[in-house]
């Protein structure tokens, strides 16, 4: 096996020292993987400045990977520093199968959850420029919202750099699939951390500070899922009826103070979520997943006119008009089939 890995870039070659001696198998992944040509002209999609760069999937949209199988975690107490290649993943630990990222800045918080399976040695100015694309007022935080501080730490960090939040979008969430008792018990506390406790944490210390500057606009996302209950998802259905009747309910206490509050209520979308909560089997996204452009215009959208509820899509439309006539013990049943 080679000592490194070559990535030829617009501007130069990245030289990656690789590391058996930390992650045999994820090594001869990625290496077997470049040498069939499958890294040829894939982009690296995701690129934070100060933070890092990910690529490793073919369609650039970074939710696929090779065809072969996920390789289970080679964690070790190697930290991530600037310069170092991980594996991406999934919440899954042992989801990893050819999507890497590479680190713009020593990120301790990844630190034994990701696998370490190389260094950059040289061209990394290189990569580096790739985060100029965000431009230079960027200023990037990386914080883990299952945190309980991390909602602060994010508003000292902005308020520090002479900053106030204009514009507040609450889209990070995720969702686990399974029998309600079957699901860890911490990660679905986590989930409640992240859906519900940081997204309020957020609006709270944001909103003096709109008030203050004369106005603003806050998008949290919901889902669909608000609008029902959700049978194999249970906690994650109920989150997102809090998100739902939390931003109406902040939608009318500040309509008279130029903020503008608007729930987005998506129903399944093709991005990352299915796979990490486990449900690209499921009949809902098989069927009805729709894109995540067309979402995102729509909540800007409906930000923008202070709606204080946006269900993008006809079919999404239908359903939760549906609900209105349907008995709940109807809509249970439906939701339970969908997740199965």
């Amino acid at each position: 096996m080679a000592d490194t890995l070559t990535f030829t870039l617009p501007g130069g070659d990245v030289v990656i020292k690789l590391r058996p001696d930390l992650a045999p198998n994820h090594v001869a992944r990625v290496t077997e993987l470049a040498e069939q040509g499958f890294y040829d002209d894939v982009v690296f999609h995701r690129v934070i400045p100060d933070f890092m760069a990910q690529g490793g999937d073919p369609t650039g949209t970074g939710m696929h990977g090779s065809d072969k199988p996920n390789l289970k975690q080679e964690f070790s107490s190697e930290p991530h520093t600037r310069g170092t290649c991980s594996m991406a993943r999934t919440a899954d630990p042992d989801s990893a199968n050819s999507q890497f990222f590479i680190c713009f800045d020593d990120i301790p918080h990844l630190d034994r959850q990701y696998t370490v399976w190389g260094q950059v040695v040289e061209g990394r100015n290189r990569l580096e420029k790739l985060a100029k694309i965000l431009g230079p007022e960027t200023i990037v935080i990386a914080e883990d919202l299952s945190d309980y501080d991390a909602p602060e730490a994010i508003i000292a960090r902005i308020e520090e750099q002479g900053f106030y939040v204009r514009t507040l979008i609450n889209n990070a969430g995720f969702g686990l699939r399974g029998d309600f008792w079957k699901i860890a018990g911490g990660d679905q506390i986590d989930m409640v951390q992240v859906n519900v406790v940081a997204l309020m944490d957020l609006c709270h210390r944001v909103v003096p500070s709109m008030l203050a500057n004369g106005g603003g606009g806050i998008l949290n996302v919901a889902s669909t899922a608000a609008f029902q209950a959700g049978p194999y998802m249970a906690t994650y259905y109920a989150t997102k009826a809090f998100v739902l009747s939390f931003s109406e309910a902040l939608h009318e206490e500040l309509a008279g103070d130029n903020i503008h509050v608007t729930a987005l209520c998506p129903g399944a979308t093709r991005t990352e979520f299915a796979q990490a909560a486990a449900m690209e089997d499921t009949q809902l996204f098989k069927k009805f997943a729709g894109d995540a452009e067309a979402v995102v215009d729509a909540g800007l959208a409906g930000l923008d006119k202070n709606k204080a509820v946006v269900v993008p899509g006809l079919v999404n439309k239908a359903m939760v008009q549906s609900n209105r006539i349907t008995p709940r013990s109807v809509t249970r049943e439906i939701v339970k089939l969908l997740q199965q």
